[in-house]
């Protein structure tokens, strides 16, 4: 698994309003138990000279897509100066712009605190066809 290659101001955007880390501890060890490993699942769309970071952000929202009415936001640098390791995972079906990031095992409390803090409080989902739903 390599990496993402992504530069460090690609926005990330994370579905929902989850901020509690005991909730998302929890949700890890059930992607480990299904055979997933210790990931969570972000989405991930590089801005570029035709594309800003805003309008990245809208389309990994659009692309991945995120389903929730409300993202939280970080960005890719935030995540790395975290020590979070990112891979894309767009096999199986899924979007060129998911992606995992791997925490290490055993899985912390403390380590999904700092996961959560890399991320913005959550805003509404800035693709205008989910921005109504909840």
């Amino acid at each position: 698994m390599q990496q993402t290659s992504l530069s460090d101001d690609s926005p990330v955007a994370r579905g929902g309003i989850n901020r509690d880390p005991t909730s998302l501890l929890q949700q890890i060890q059930d992607n480990i138990a299904d055979g997933d490993g210790p990931v969570l699942s972000i989405f991930i769309v590089e801005p570029n000279a035709e594309r800003s970071v805003e309008q990245a952000l809208i389309q990994a929202c659009h692309d991945g897509p995120v389903m929730h009415g409300q993202v939280q936001v970080s960005s890719l640098g935030r995540l790395r100066s975290a020590g979070f390791r990112i891979v894309q995972e767009a096999n199986e079906g899924e979007s060129y712009c998911h992606h995992h990031v791997y925490f290490e095992e055993p899985v912390t409390y403390s380590r999904v605190r700092e996961w959560i803090e890399c991320f913005d409080p959550p805003i509404p989902n800035p693709d205008p066809d989910r921005r109504r739903r909840r």
